[in-house]
């Protein structure tokens, strides 16, 4: 038998292919013909209308490119698009933040149900898998969206469907905001939608809060400064750390350590915890939790928890813990792969794992995963070829709201 979520997952992947189609296969370009195709479809100066934010946003939704979480119902829609500067270039690393109803016009308000941020690409696109939302009093069918290009300000608007009914009567629809909408034959949609920002990407213009003392996340009104804003950076580019440590979602804060007992001035991200340990000489005087660690309390008995020998070759083992990093299989590597190229050993630790499979707490989906010492990674093959084939858990988001 067919679950309704096995169904919403094949009319996607029909959904998929008919973009692809439709755009001539242009997620197989060369990023230079991405980005000529990208401008021609932009209208210079035309910025995207603001549209109030609504009284269900929710910050600190998890990273995730599809909604579809088990028993998610209704109509699929697949939405593509670009992010543009008021120049019409694409905007790489852009962030974009969706929420919308259910299809039958209900908002998830205790969890994240429907609810996801995203980054664009090098050349500037997104796309999102969701269900088309309801209506419900007063309100034609829509889906909330604040995106932002790195260190600009964030724009709030709103999507709309064409052809719905009640759009004329919802005193906040915007026609500019309709996208263009495609219905399969099967039912699923494909949807369009180009976003322009009101900022500029050329390098005179950029403001860039890596030369900062400080900096003030919009996303979520936090403040990182001092040694900690030393330490998020850690000589990365903004857009590395803001996939590593995420955002901050505590102000800096006295708490007792779940390592030692002792109180430490502490500050919680997305995925990290940082402690200032003024005895320490930088960059040791601040220290990441060991929230790896914690996350894998009560799965030592689990098979992949228990040590194996050196499998020699080019697998890398540690003897510490007897586990290595990744394995030969394709996920394995590609883990293997984001460790090294993100920090390795002095930002997440040493492997207490081997990788496995696991049900993520995001969105229900079993991924290959690997635990180290201070973050868990899951591989996500839908993403493959991309820089987001291996993403990293939001431990810090997971384990703030159980320290007091």
């Amino acid at each position: 038998m067919t679950t309704p979520h096995r169904q919403l997952t094949r009319a996607m992947a029909i959904a998929l292919l008919a973009v692809l189609l439709t755009y001539g296969g242009q997620a197989f370009a060369a990023p230079t013909t991405l980005a000529a195709q990208a401008a021609a479809s932009c209208s210079s100066g035309s910025i995207t209308p603001t549209v109030t934010e609504g009284p269900f946003y929710k910050a600190g939704s998890p990273q995730r490119a599809s909604l579809l979480t088990p028993g998610i119902s209704g109509t699929p829609v697949t939405i593509t698009g670009y992010v543009y500067d008021k120049n019409c270039q694409p905007i790489a690393n852009a962030w974009l933040d969706f929420w919308q109803a259910s299809a039958s016009g209900v908002y998830d308000n205790a969890g994240y149900t429907l609810r996801g941020h995203q980054y664009t690409d090098a050349a500037g696109r997104f796309m999102l898998q969701t269900v088309e939302p309801g209506e419900y009093p007063g309100r034609t069918e829509h889906i909330h969206v604040k995106v932002q290009a790195p260190s600009g300000p964030i724009l709030t608007t709103q999507l709309f469907f064409p052809g719905v009914v009640h759009n004329s009567s919802d005193s906040i629809y915007d026609p500019a905001l309709l996208m263009n909408v495609q219905t399969a034959a099967d039912g699923s949609k494909t949807a369009t939608f180009n976003f322009v920002l009101d900022v500029t990407t050329t390098p005179t213009a950029q403001t860039t809060p890596t030369t900062t003392a400080s900096y003030t996340f919009p996303q979520t009104g936090f403040t990182v400064s001092g040694a900690f804003w030393t330490a998020w950076q850690s000589g990365r580019s903004f857009a590395d750390s803001l996939y590593i440590n995420g955002l901050p979602i505590s102000a800096a804060r006295n708490e007792v350590s779940p390592t030692d007992g002792k109180t430490y001035l502490t500050q919680w991200f997305e995925r990290a915890r940082l402690e200032l340990h003024p005895q320490n000489v930088a960059p040791n005087n601040v220290l990441l939790g060991l929230l790896g660690t914690v996350a894998a309390q009560g799965k030592q008995n689990q098979a992949a928890f228990q040590q194996v020998s050196n499998p020699g070759g080019s697998v890398a083992w540690f003897s510490q813990t007897g586990h290595t990093v990744g394995n030969s299989s394709v996920g394995g590597q590609a883990i293997a792969t984001a460790w090294t190229r993100l920090g390795g050993l002095a930002q997440f630790g040493y492997p207490i794992s081997q990788p496995f499979t696991e049900v993520s707490k995001d969105d229900g989906k079993s991924y290959l995963v690997q635990y180290f010492e201070r973050q868990r990674f899951e591989y996500h093959p839908e993403n493959a070829g991309t820089s987001y084939a291996v993403l990293l858990g939001r431990l810090g988001a997971e384990q703030m709201t159980k320290t007091p």
